[in-house]
């Protein structure tokens, strides 16, 4: 039998070279298994720790398979654990560690995403150079931003989106962290982007209501989780024109992709693969983050 003290799932080409640089820093021998299913992840000699992507979904028959391979510690290269059943984990005995990175990625593609949506370059790239000629754009420095869940990331982006000149609301989940409440966020800002994490107090924290809230020439931008946003309703609103466009980096969890093709037609819409992290800064912080969480593991044994 293969043996390894890591098990490695679902890697990017790019997040698996800075992953083998880390752990041939560290002397940690890892196995990398390709495909993202839990379901199929090989028994590994001395290996009782699996590090696994956002795209890997661990729920309860996922967790028992890890469980019956002895894995004893996941550790998920994302911020958010929502892919996870984290109560399931931890009646199994097992634990489940999440990674840090430079908040800087993210925020980044926010306003990458806010600049696009003002400008609509997808008419030049498209070659509408005339089409382009006849829409009018807006600079982001006139904009009232809200920033819905002012932590490390929505920090970033406000310190980056305050270099522009826009003016900032912002409403958190704690009453510390809000500048104003929701609905007036949502009613006073000509762009709002989404930086909580998603729980079940937040899942579809916006609705066909808050997005009735909006301005008609709003647009929203969702670089954190799917699942924030009801879908539906926001295909609505878009459709009715009651908000001038969306930029979103995740989608609600749609099995049929029907909603993603729908949402993906519109020439309001920007949608990009989740890939708002995707920086070489990032990935090296994984990386250490990754190999730093299974260290940690270790000794506690």
């Amino acid at each position: 039998m293969e043996r390894a003290d890591l098990t490695i799932c679902d890697c990017l080409p790019a997040e698996r070279a800075l992953l083998e640089e880390e752990l041939a820093r560290s002397g940690v021998q890892a196995a990398f298994v390709e495909h993202g299913s839990a379901l199929a992840i090989p028994p590994l000699a001395g290996c009782s720790c699996v590090s696994v992507s956002h795209r890997m979904q661990l729920g309860a028959r996922e967790l028992d398979a890890l469980s019956s391979a002895d894995i004893r510690c996941v550790i998920t290269r994302s911020v958010g654990t929502d892919h996870i059943d984290v109560t399931a984990a931890s009646r199994r005995g097992i634990q489940v560690k999440r990674v840090s990175y430079s908040p800087g990625s993210v925020a980044d593609h926010a306003v990458t995403l806010m600049l696009m949506l003002l400008r609509q370059p997808n008419l030049l790239l498209d070659g509408n150079a005339q089409e382009a000629l006849m829409s009018c754009g807006r600079e982001l420095g006139d904009m009232t931003v809200g920033v819905i869940g002012p932590g490390r990331i929505g920090e970033a982006v406000i310190s980056r989106l305050e270099g522009f000149g826009c003016q900032v609301m912002k409403w958190g989940r704690s009453p510390r962290s809000r500048s104003a409440q929701l609905s007036e966020v949502l009613s006073a800002s000509d762009i709002v982007t989404l930086h909580v994490p998603l729980t079940p107090d937040t899942h579809h924290l916006i609705g066909d209501e808050e997005l009735s809230l909006m301005k008609k020439d709003a647009f929203i931008v969702n670089t954190a989780r799917g699942g924030l946003i009801d879908t539906q309703a926001l295909i609505k609103a878009l459709s009715e024109k009651r908000i001038a466009g969306a930029a979103l980096d995740v989608v609600d969890g749609d099995p049929s992709g029907l909603c993603h093709a729908a949402l993906g037609s519109m020439s309001n819409v920007i949608i990009t693969p989740h890939s708002a992290y995707l920086t070489d800064h990032a990935l090296r912080d994984i990386a250490k983050s990754v190999v730093e969480g299974y260290l940690t593991f270790k000794g506690e044994g």
